[in-house]
Formats: C-alpha cells, structure tokens, sequence
C-alpha cells in the first residue's frame, strides 16, 4: 500500500494539479473517483453515516466511498495508481514525495 500512500500524498497535496498545469484537470468526478478508491484500500467499506445534504463536499465524499462499499483493497489500490498514471505517468518523480519516503 506504499504505492497507494505515496499516490494519495501527490494528488492531495498538489502534486496533479502541478503536474497538469495547463492541461485538463481532473473532473470533480475524477477526484470522487480517487477519494472513494483511496478510502476502500485504506478502510474498507464505507463507515458512518451519511452526512446531511448541507454538507455537500462531505456527502459527495462518502457517497464516492459507498460506491466502492465490497470491492476488494487491493483491486481499488490498483485502480487508483492505474487511473493516476494513464494521465500523469511520471507522478512518482515528484520532489516533493522525497519528504513523505
């Protein structure tokens, strides 16, 4: 999960949108994507409730999470790196990694 940990440290921290400066960003969807991937390798299935319908970031976020609600960690950790990499090949090579390794 290595991999995984250092992927979310790139996308979280600025990493992809650095890297795609003047291309298209990823979609809010995309980055749903990323969030529900990252949390059912991390966690498993989703936990809590649901947030309420004010909380409209934290609602997308769990309900990006509960998509994944059964998939196995590890095809959702794959995922996550695949996607990743199909758009930024060269995420790993970002400097600022070398301070979460």
């Amino acid at each position: 999960m290595e991999d995984l940990e250092e992927a979310g440290v790139f996308v979280r921290e600025g990493g992809a949108k650095e890297a795609l400066n003047g291309q298209k960003p990823f979609t809010t969807h995309e980055l749903l994507c990323f969030y529900g991937w990252y949390k059912q390798a991390m966690q498993g299935d989703v936990q809590g409730t649901q947030p309420g319908m004010l909380q409209v970031e934290a609602r997308a976020k769990w309900k990006a999470w509960e998509r994944m609600k059964g998939k196995d960690r590890e095809w959702c950790a794959r995922e996550y790196i695949k996607k990743l990499e199909e758009r930024i090949p060269e995420w790993r090579s970002w400097p600022k990694l070398e301070a979460y390794r």
